[in-house]
């Protein structure tokens, strides 16, 4: 009897020791309990039931200088001034003073550091605090704690909370509002029915006016030249992440984007953009280089990244998850050829051999000393997918631009796939028959280092991933390896082997061409010639390998290399009627680039067909109807006629001699009727 006695004892001196020592993040029913407030009232479990409730325990104690003991409770109750949920009519906070020892004494704290901040209820309670963390609680006390109750349910304990966006994913999450400088607010939900691009910026300011970040300034300043920024699917939200009043946040705009429209400018966002990162890294709130962006499509964070500096960072992702179609400057250009995936993918065996055998090493820039790897110190890299489709999308656009520069002017590693995938390094090669001579090629075995870039490339040793592309066109084919830090872990697909087509749209403007592209010298003019003649387009270059002529029908039209014959610095075809109003561009290149010529018009004219009397042009002795086909077609091709045929100024210069005679003669021989016309129509 006394063991079973003592037993019982023990286990229920376990349990009270076990409910001492619950971990802070446990969960505890929502007892009945009540509060007397700063202000003086009392209020219960009950008094806010139909809200969540967050009970937030902090210390506000101050000390002899009038400064908060506990740094974190002082930064985190001073936080909640611009907290843009907290006026959410469903949250109701509370926070008690855990560690005063009177009412005035918590005023005092409260006060000193929030003393405008209404919606919250304040007061000054060390019991409640035992209710959700026991009654051990102070001797793993790590401050700030806070409970949440939602339907009357205790859903979280958590204690050791530095910033208010611990609490955001218990209570609202996805939900926000901000203020706006035009006097409004912003919310979740204003343009749910868009893709927002969410842009936080520093819009700090020096004494003299200057930026203090001159990221923000450029990417706020740079807004306004965004093509899509009247896009009706797209709605951008620039927030000012370091400035939480209207007035400080509305001087950085007035100087930098005063003249920006059809954009939301929002300030008190820099606890805003922590929930978002804390929701998506789990708590990791590493330093956030501005400006930090955000797209939100349906509720849903797509992608996010930080030091950006201009509208290109964001088109180039946007492009991803909304029609914005493209820089109305672009000119698109025709590419067909064929994929030749199966072969590219040999080259994976290839690469992965070469980084684990005994010839991983690579000079360094004193060509004396090398980088050696142990055989099997360097991993062997796993394909993505994702990278492969960004392989491939450049090898076809290396067949109109060879160069690590995109026809469109951005770079070869800023091509995204479902807006976070993206290459970290590139190599790119043509006219390689097969893969195992372009990889060979970029072993560079005999190169310095100024030549074992695309070695350094497939050596790299923080590079885990490749994708790797070939595409065949104009006789050539096209090779590119894509790199990365981690695989995108995109399914794998069956190799795309055979025909392609598509549209690659080209900055034509000659911009963003390589330095070492070749010069344009005299660039190609409109042309102006009569149907049936000769028309020739000329561009004058330096450093040129190679020309590619481009026509299309009309600036609505993409761009399509000419047949036969448009390879060479002058091109020339016989003008037809249907040909009128035809644009024609030329791509110079060189193994360094290509430069774009300026865009040319032909115009076709027909002759004006004057008043003639039909005559016998066939000497058959008849006048009908193909007679007068047959002149009509005679006087169109430039030639002046008389129905003697022994005399005639068939060349129009004026003078009638005997080249004029044997023309005639050739000409009614041939078929062509003819016919007197009053006056020498030279």
């Amino acid at each position: 009897m006394k063991r079973n006695i003592l037993k019982t004892f023990s286990l229920l001196l376990c349990i009270l020791l076990l409910a001492a020592y619950l971990p802070a993040r446990g969960y505890y029913p929502a007892s009945s309990w009540s509060l007397t407030t700063l202000d003086g009232e009392t209020i219960t479990n009950q008094t806010y039931a139909d809200k969540t409730q967050v009970l937030v325990f902090y210390n506000g104690k101050l000390d002899e200088n009038g400064e908060a003991e506990d740094e974190n409770s002082a930064s985190f109750i001073s936080s909640m001034t611009y907290t843009y949920w907290i006026h959410n009519e469903d949250i109701q906070v509370i926070a008690i003073d855990v560690m005063s020892d009177s009412a005035d004494d918590a005023t005092a704290f409260i006060n000193r550091y929030v003393p405008d901040l209404e919606g919250v209820v304040f007061a000054c309670d060390d019991s409640l605090v035992r209710v959700f963390f026991g009654y051990n609680w102070y001797s793993r006390c790590s401050f700030v704690m806070f409970s949440v109750i939602k339907d009357g349910e205790n859903i979280v304990n958590y204690y050791g909370a530095s910033l208010v966006s611990a609490i955001v994913q218990y209570v609202a999450p996805g939900a926000w509002s901000l203020p706006t400088l035009d006097g409004g607010m912003v919310t979740d939900q204003t343009y749910a029915d868009k893709t927002q691009v969410l842009v936080f910026y520093n819009g700090t300011l020096y004494e003299n006016g200057r930026p203090e970040c001159y990221n923000s300034f450029s990417l706020i300043s740079d807004l306004k030249n965004a093509y899509w920024i009247d896009n009706e699917n797209v709605q951008v939200i620039a927030v000012d992440a370091m400035n939480d009043n209207a007035e400080d946040a509305s001087a950085f705009i007035d100087l930098y984007a005063s003249d920006v429209d059809n954009i939301v400018f929002a300030y008190g966002g820099g606890e805003f953009m922590w929930d978002i990162l804390f929701s998506v890294t789990e708590g990791n709130t590493a330093t956030v280089v501005f400006s930090f962006c955000v797209i939100l499509q349906d509720g849903e964070i797509k992608t996010m990244w930080h030091g950006a500096t201009s509208v290109a960072s964001i088109t180039r992702r946007l492009t991803v998850f909304a029609d914005i179609g493209h820089e109305p400057s672009f000119e698109p250009v025709s590419v067909s050829g064929e994929y030749r995936q199966t072969e590219a993918r040999s080259m994976l065996e290839m690469v992965n051999g070469f980084r684990t055998g005994s010839d991983a090493w690579y000079w360094q820039n004193d060509d004396t000393t090398k980088t050696v790897y142990d055989t099997g110190e360097l991993g062997g890299l796993t394909y993505d997918y994702d990278l492969e489709k960004i392989a491939m999308q450049r090898a076809m656009e290396l067949s109109i631009l060879y160069s690590h520069t995109r026809p469109d002017g951005t770079g070869g590693t800023e091509l995204f796939v479902n807006g976070t995938t993206r290459s970290y390094g590139e190599n790119i090669a043509m006219g390689f028959e097969n893969a195992e001579s372009v990889f060979i090629a970029w072993r560079e075995d005999n190169e310095p280092y100024s030549g074992q870039g695309h070695r350094r490339n497939m050596l790299r040793s923080d590079f885990t991933a490749i994708g790797i592309g070939c595409f065949y066109a104009n006789g050539i084919l096209y090779w590119v390896q894509e790199f990365g830090f981690s695989n995108s872990g995109a399914d794998a697909v069956p190799a795309q082997d055979g025909s392609a087509a598509d549209t690659v749209y080209c900055d034509c403007s000659n911009k963003y061409a390589d330095p070492y592209s070749p010069r344009i010298k005299v660039q190609p003019t409109d042309v102006s010639v009569t149907e049936g003649k000769t028309a020739a387009f000329s561009v004058t270059a330096a450093n040129a390998d190679s020309y590619q002529w481009y026509y299309r029908e009309n600036s609505d039209s993409a761009w399509t290399a000419v047949p036969p014959g448009g390879t060479s610095a002058v091109y020339s075809l016989t003008a037809e009627a249907q040909y009128d109003g035809y644009q024609y561009m030329c791509g110079v290149r060189n193994s360094d680039g290509i430069r774009w010529t300026d865009v040319v018009t032909l115009t076709v004219t027909i002759p004006e067909i004057l008043p003639y009397t039909p005559g016998d042009v066939d000497e058959n002795g008849q006048v009908n109807t193909t007679d007068v086909i047959l002149v009509r077609r005679f006087i169109a091709g430039g030639y002046n006629v008389e129905i003697n045929a022994n005399a005639a100024d068939v060349d129009g210069n004026g003078v009638i001699n005997t080249t004029d005679v044997i023309l005639m003669r050739r000409a009614i021989a041939g078929g062509y009727g003819v016919e007197l016309k009053p006056g020498n129509m030279a």
